[in-house]
Order: C-alpha cells, then structure tokens, then sequence
C-alpha cells in the first residue's frame, strides 16, 4: 500500500494510535503491532475504519491477468515467510482472491495472532528474503 501513497504509514499511525492502538511504521512504509489475541478482532475493525477514512479499502483496479499474478506472487511470499519459521493461516483459493478475499502474508507476520512481531531487525531480514511482490 504504501508504494501507492507514501503517506499510508503516517496516515494509518495517526489513525490507529488515535482509536487507542501502540503501532509503529516499518521501513517500507507500512504498519507494525503487537496486539493482544483479545483485542484482534477490535484492532481488524479500527484498522478497516482507518482504511477506508483515506479511502486504502478500495484498491486500484486490476485486469484478471494482473490478480492471478499477484496470487501467485503472494503465495511464493507466504511459501518464503513459511520456511524462516512462520506460519501463513490464511490462504484463500485462487479464484477465491480474484473474487475479493484478501491475502497478506506479512499482515499475519507483523500483526500476529499467538505471539509478538519480529524485531525491526529481523523484519528488515525477511523483506531481503521475502520481498514483496
């Protein structure tokens, strides 16, 4: 997201730390958190809120050609994520993405469910393992 407005990072920190969530900008520009697993599901909601307040829950549109191909790039990502040790849940179907469903391997590293995030060391090591597609 953060390729498309530079100011993603700034933009969601305000809106985050203003809904009462401790979060930090990664250096490529995108959001880091420890949240609790009983505050998850109201930091996913606040997240959404934040998204569509600057109008990032509307992505640019894309050919059908152009979904497949970040399908597959995203689930190489989620293979490459997997093998330095974490673990990727959710990954919907390919025609389960190109009808919307939304996959982010790295949203389930930097946001996890049952333990804290990588250091900002160790995250600056996976994007030179993992990079985004």
């Amino acid at each position: 997201m953060s390729a498309i407005d530079p100011d993603f990072g700034k933009n969601m920190k305000a809106c985050l730390q203003e809904a009462g969530f401790d979060v930090s900008i990664t250096e490529d520009g995108d959001i880091k958190s420890a949240v609790p697993s009983d505050q998850l599901s109201v930091f996913r909601k606040a997240r959404a809120k934040c998204e569509a307040e600057f109008g990032y829950d509307k992505p640019p549109e894309q050919t059908t050609a152009q979904k497949k191909k970040l399908y597959h790039a995203l689930v190489s990502l989620a293979d490459c994520l997997e093998s330095q040790g974490y673990a990727i849940a959710q990954r919907p179907s390919e025609q389960a993405f190109l009808d919307g469903a939304i996959f982010d391997p790295y949203g389930e590293v930097l946001i996890p469910r049952n333990s804290t995030p990588p250091s900002d060391d160790e995250y600056k090591r996976l994007l030179k393992l993992c990079p985004y597609p």
